[in-house]
């Protein structure tokens, strides 16, 4: 009997050549890992035509179109359960399995928070099953078609209309530069008096002693063209990063993120926290969130122990701390995905205040800011956090920027400090 997952080896074709063959089917998803710290991995997936569908708007589940009567966290668990029954390679990155995005009103569904008021049609977590994918090994410099299912001549089969979607489709090994726009056309969400009630309310909780820190957000929208949002993903790929891409409903999700949330293999779990090195204040408020970090993995880990922790300063302006442990015989990699979001490093330090924070005075969909994106198979899952999200969705496409906000900041400073943001997060923009 022939073994799963089946891998035909693939020459002549780039990443860009396989992500523009496949943006256009149902469900496609690309994470380009070429310039990614090596924690985060070596190879780039494509896919699309999933054969199930998780997904979640507002507290609505829905499994393939059928809304479901799980509570979310149940859903996703019994969702993500599929995974285990593919055949796994231990020597691929990704032997076919479920890919995804946990956005920040998703992940506040997941742990049993309310999502904030208001409906959108567009997912918050959006996860699929995907059997067949394209790799790109890029320390080999090879690419490869896995494809996985109940068979080996189901799987041939995947693996035989992948590579015709392949081979048919418009070679892009050169890609264009992404489209400039004026600063006029930037839209910023939510306006000034709804951001300034926010900051007000936000100071006067910093000086109650009860939080040290807390993440505000503000999104800029642009216009954009139905490829452009594509166009940018593969041509603004940045060092030391992770960027992926999801389309469903006529929508494109881009993420762009910092090594892991949570990574695990087997039994061993892995979870690193990134941050930018600041002032010595920053520094204590980084400390207390990896304390709570380690806290909360501890419950998932094995006797309860502790994980090791590693401390990394990759450059001068980046710092990040790794834990490591043995997952326990009762958890599994969703329970610690689950137990750290949404992840400390988006919404602020304690962990619990800063979400009861958030409750209280952001009534507003967030889009994608904040959760985790990532893969799953049969004996590894990799998710992590976003760094900054980019939405191209209702005509629109958009940046989350994030401000670490501190007392001493004035108002002023404060709206100046999301104007540099924004621009460093739109550098073609004038």
């Amino acid at each position: 009997m022939s073994r799963l997952p089946v891998v035909i080896p693939i020459s002549g074709v780039s990443f860009e050549d396989a992500a523009w063959a496949f943006s256009d089917l149902e469900g496609f998803f690309s994470i380009d890992a070429r310039r990614a710290h090596p924690s985060s991995g070596r190879c780039s997936i494509v896919s699309a035509l999933p054969t199930s569908v998780f997904s979640m708007a507002g507290a609505f589940v829905t499994v393939d179109g059928h809304t479901t009567i799980d509570n979310p966290c149940a859903a996703l668990t019994r969702f993500c359960g599929r995974a285990a029954t593919m055949s796994s390679d231990p020597y691929l990155a990704f032997s076919g399995g479920i890919a995804g995005y946990i956005g920040f009103e998703g992940a506040r569904a997941i742990r049993g928070l309310a999502p904030a008021r208001g409906f959108s049609r567009h997912s918050q977590c959006r996860l699929g099953m995907y059997p067949a994918a394209a790799l790109f090994d890029h320390l080999e410099g090879t690419a490869m078609l896995i494809a996985n299912g109940e068979s080996f001549g189901e799987a041939q089969k995947r693996a035989d209309l992948f590579l015709e979607i392949i081979e048919s489709g418009p070679r892009r090994s050169t890609v264009m530069p992404a489209g400039k726009c004026g600063r006029s056309d930037l839209r910023l969400s939510p306006d000034e008096p709804t951001l300034r009630k926010i900051l007000i309310s936000a100071r006067h909780w910093l000086r109650s002693d009860s939080v040290s820190h807390i993440h505000v957000v503000r999104h800029s929208q642009r216009p954009h063209a139905e490829r452009q949002a594509l166009r940018e993903f593969l041509a603004n790929a940045e060092d030391g990063t992770v960027q992926a891409m999801f389309t469903h409903e006529g929508s494109a999700y881009m993420v762009t993120s910092w090594d892991a949330l949570i990574r695990t293999e087997g039994r061993r779990l892995r979870s690193t926290l990134a941050f930018v090195a600041g002032t010595e204040d920053d520094i204590k408020v980084q400390r207390s969130v990896v304390e709570e970090a380690k806290e909360r993995l501890a419950r998932f880990c094995a006797d309860k122990a502790l994980p090791a922790v590693r401390h990394e300063t990759p450059t001068p302006s980046a710092r990040r701390v790794t834990f490591e442990g043995t997952l326990s015989d009762e958890s599994s990699a969703i329970d610690a995905l689950v137990g750290l979001l949404p992840s400390q490093c988006l919404t602020g330090s304690p962990h619990d205040r800063a979400l009861d924070f958030i409750d209280a005075n952001e009534e507003i969909l967030r889009s994608l800011y904040g959760g985790a994106f990532g893969t799953m198979d049969s004996s590894r899952s990799a998710f992590s956090t976003v760094q900054r999200v980019a939405t191209a969705a209702d005509g629109s496409l958009g940046t989350t920027v994030g401000l670490d906000l501190t007392e001493e900041l004035d108002d002023d400073e404060v709206f100046e400090r999301f104007e540099t943001l924004i621009r460093e997060a739109h550098p073609q923009t004038d």
